[in-house]
């Protein structure tokens, strides 16, 4: 995607909200806000609860390039951390 496309997004990869990585491999959060191996559709759906219009991008986590995971792109409505905890947060109450 050329840059001018990510002008107001940000990209959320799932390692960025998952509790089995340490933070030097990537994770944002701390292990109480995070979430066990979030996947891709629930970012997505999270997301989209929220009204941060997410859209699925197909790519690999440069630290972790082996794992093809895919990647989202929403709105930058929040604040980058606010956005991670209010994703996580959400995605806890669906798995409940």
């Amino acid at each position: 995607m050329p840059k001018e496309d990510f002008e107001g997004k940000m990209v959320i990869w799932p390692v960025f909200l998952d509790c089995n990585y340490p933070r030097s491999l990537g994770r944002r959060l701390s292990l109480d806000a995070c979430v066990k191996s979030p996947s891709v559709q629930e970012i997505v759906k999270a997301a989209r609860d929220l009204g941060l219009n997410p859209a699925f991008d197909e790519a690999s986590y440069p630290r972790l390039w082996y794992e093809i995971r895919g990647r989202v792109i929403v709105d930058k409505k929040m604040g980058r951390q606010e956005t991670l905890k209010a994703i996580a947060s959400r995605i806890k109450s669906m798995r409940s």
